[in-house]
């Protein structure tokens, strides 16, 4: 309970000041850019680490009141489907492409404007929920990322991800582009932390399945390995994947984990992370079983036989905690599935080569508070090692952004997870980057 009264304290001190200023302050100063001073001092004291439920707690109050929870709640059986979750955009809720059972996408479809528009594809971290399950806070997100992408006249998908899917889903999306007022020929596809593995090896290997986009964003992970045997140590391997240093708890460089309970110096405390019933969603992209039937019981349990609860700006509870449920089997304390194993034949063709061929955009993304980012605000060396091969088939004369060089960005003031949490928010850090580098590449 001390943890949720600091909480509440940190949430009037973010937002009294604002509604004391007023009208003055929105007449007379325009909209901040990044997360007000106080937010990104949390965020600095969380550390570099990988922590969704700490970060959806802090940012959860600078979005709307809907969310996931909203179009099926904590406590109900079943979605409420006819309600129109956030005005002006229809969202086509676990639409099916493929042949395994979670082959699904979320899509957001502006309600005005015409067809023909750009398609914008979020590849979720993590386990690979389109919905983050780390904590009941955190069900915003990535909800967040499609309704951004409608409102900059895009049609906004966001993916199930599995190991394997990448290529199926871009070619159902090509063929069935027209009912949702998509343009087949112009897919951006944006991968985030572990995400980076399965969108590295669809756009390495083009021999198998070809490409049907035209951009890719790789965030905070490697998407093919160019350096020296272990420059991806830490980052999912050769194909790619999380930031390395990221774990909850860990102390970057290398330093012991701190107390359980205690992130950095964040008096933050996250019960049920790791997708575990206390935060995990119902539906079929539920990480539980039971799509998540029972989820709500076990967070009356762990909340001390009391309901969770709703307070006008975060998800609370209003009894004490319990320990929290032990991960899903096969999930431990991971960011996503392990990488398939190598093939004991070194391939004709290979992701490298995939990429030094490849005509599409490629952008490559880290936060200032990711694991492997230093004071200097460098790339991680994997990254920069990436830059460099695809930005030497340029000539000397090579430009980022431009032809098979790389755009490269670093997002000042953020963390792993709050940047991509901030999309839709009045931080517009990352989100004005990724804007500019589609808007570019169309």
């Amino acid at each position: 309970m001390n943890a949720q009264r600091t909480h509440v304290r940190l949430l009037k001190s973010l937002l009294l000041p604002l509604a004391a200023a007023g009208m003055m302050v929105a007449m007379t100063t325009p909209l901040r850019a990044e997360w007000p001073s106080n937010v990104e001092a949390e965020l600095r004291k969380l550390g570099h680490v990988v922590e969704p439920g700490c970060t959806a707690k802090l940012v959860r109050p600078f979005f709307p009141k809907n969310d996931y929870n909203t179009y099926w709640p904590v406590d109900a059986a079943a979605p409420n489907k006819d309600m129109k979750l956030y005005p002006g955009i229809t969202v086509a809720r676990d639409v099916q492409f493929g042949a395994m059972p979670k082959d699904l996408i979320d899509i957001f479809t502006s309600d005005k404007g015409g067809a023909n528009k750009t398609i914008l594809v979020y590849v979720p971290g993590g386990g690979g929920n389109k919905i983050e399950q780390q904590a009941v806070e955190a069900n915003e997100f990535y909800d967040n990322i499609g309704r951004w992408a409608t409102e900059n006249g895009m049609v906004g998908v966001t993916l199930q991800r599995s190991a394997t899917n990448i290529p199926v889903m871009i070619d159902w999306l090509k063929e069935n582009a027209a009912k949702y007022k998509g343009n087949p020929d112009s897919i951006f596809i944006w991968a985030h932390s572990a995400g980076n593995g399965p969108l590295g090896q669809y756009i390495g290997r083009p021999d198998l399945h070809g490409i049907g986009v035209k951009g890719a964003i790789f965030m905070s992970g490697n998407p093919v390995n160019f350096g020296p045997p272990n420059a991806n140590a830490g980052r999912g391997g050769p194909g790619g994947g999380a930031a390395g240093g990221g774990a909850r708890g860990a102390a970057p460089g290398g330093a012991p984990a701190v107390p359980t309970g205690q992130i950095g110096t964040s008096t933050c405390t996250n019960f049920g992370g790791n997708g575990g019933q206390a935060g995990a969603i119902r539906g079929p992209s539920s990480v539980l079983m039971d799509q998540g039937a029972t989820a709500a019981e076990t967070r009356k349990n762990l909340a001390g036989n009391s309901p969770w609860a709703w307070n006008g700006k975060e998800w609370v509870s209003t009894g004490a905690q319990g320990t929290p449920p032990p991960p899903p089997a096969g999930r431990g304390g991971g960011r996503g599935p392990a990488a398939p194993a190598a093939a004991t034949d070194a391939p004709v063709f290979t992701t490298q080569d995939g990429f030094r061929s490849t005509r599409v955009a490629i952008m490559l993304a880290y936060a200032e508070l990711d694991g492997g980012v230093g004071d200097d605000l460098q790339m991680p060396a994997a990254s920069r090692a990436v830059h460099d091969e695809l930005c030497h088939l340029e000539g000397p004369k090579a430009k980022d952004g431009v032809g098979h060089c790389p755009t490269m960005f670093m997002a000042k003031g953020e963390s792993h997870m709050s940047e991509v949490f901030s999309i839709g928010s009045s931080d517009k850090t990352v989100s004005n980057a990724v804007l500019a580098f589609i808007n570019s590449h169309k």
